[in-house]
């Protein structure tokens, strides 16, 4: 079947744009996705998906990879609905030797509205410090085509949850408030357990504390600052500054090699401000 792509964000700016006129009008009118085409994308743009290293060579895991209908009511339709996948050649795993892929054509059935590609996972092949990815097209289906028809998933190794591997000296890379994009972070042991320690975060020789969590196929980072009143800077009306939480998730780690994703809001006693920052931490 030839590929037909529907850039489903457009129709959707148009759609809105449409109620958006017509609500001037008429105060009661409701949002009507009926008239938009239903199409199948992936879900996902790219993700980063987490596997333990593990000492027999290979362990295996499956790993699914969603596929979506989205469009007219967003409901399930009443026939089912037939789509291929095909490996891209901007993949950089290899077939054979990172991962399998189970499952190269896959049925959405009828009354459902999502189904996964399988792949199959060889962990004992991955490298901790050069992770591979894996991109998939969708190549045809019997409804229209997304433009988010592609996906790439980093197939990353996770070492055993060790809190010392992150202590040391730290090459930052993101924001700072002189603009400098370069600097470096020191990463001590925290005041509680699974905690550490971050001196000169965001370049303000401040300091931060932040809790790892435990599960390193699921690698999260909170920000305990206030608790322990490590401010990262002053603010000359506002007083202390902390590093909060965004939400969970969006700050992570990789546990081989201590990389650290960091994303905060910067509080103060009498709130938060608006946006938030994010840097890099690879260790020395």
């Amino acid at each position: 079947m030839k590929k037909i792509v529907i850039n489903y964000q457009l129709i959707l700016i148009a759609v809105l744009g449409s109620f958006m006129f017509s609500s001037c009008l008429v105060e009661d009118d409701a949002i009507d996705f009926g008239d938009t085409p239903v199409v199948v994308q992936f879900e996902n743009d790219a993700v980063t998906a987490n596997f333990l290293k593990a000492d027999v060579d290979p362990e295996t895991f499956v790993y699914d990879i969603p596929v979506a209908l989205v469009g007219a009511k967003n409901q399930p339709l009443d026939k089912a609905v037939d789509l291929t996948v095909s490996i891209s050649p901007n993949s950089t795993a290899t077939e054979g030797v990172e991962y399998n892929l189970l499952t190269e054509s896959v049925t959405i059935p009828a009354g459902q509205m999502s189904v996964p590609v399988q792949i199959e996972v060889l962990s004992g092949n991955l490298d901790a410090f050069d992770p591979k990815t894996l991109v998939l097209d969708i190549t045809s289906a019997s409804v229209n085509i997304s433009d988010s028809f592609q996906t790439s998933v980093e197939l990353q190794a996770a070492c055993p949850f060790d809190i010392s591997v992150f202590y040391g000296t730290y090459d930052a890379t993101g924001d700072s408030p002189t603009g400098v994009a370069d600097y470096t972070v020191e990463v001590s042991e925290g005041p509680e357990e699974n905690t550490l320690l971050l001196k000169n975060l965001y370049n303000t020789n401040g300091e931060t504390v932040v809790e790892l969590g435990t599960d390193v196929l699921n690698p999260t980072i909170d920000y305990r600052s206030k608790e322990f009143g490590a401010a990262f800077d002053i603010h000359p009306s506002y007083g202390d500054i902390w590093a909060t939480t965004v939400t969970s998730g969006t700050s992570t780690y990789k546990s081989c090699d201590g990389t650290l994703n960091l994303e905060f809001k910067r509080c103060v006693g009498a709130g938060c401000f608006g946006g938030t920052k994010s840097m890099t931490l690879t260790k020395q």
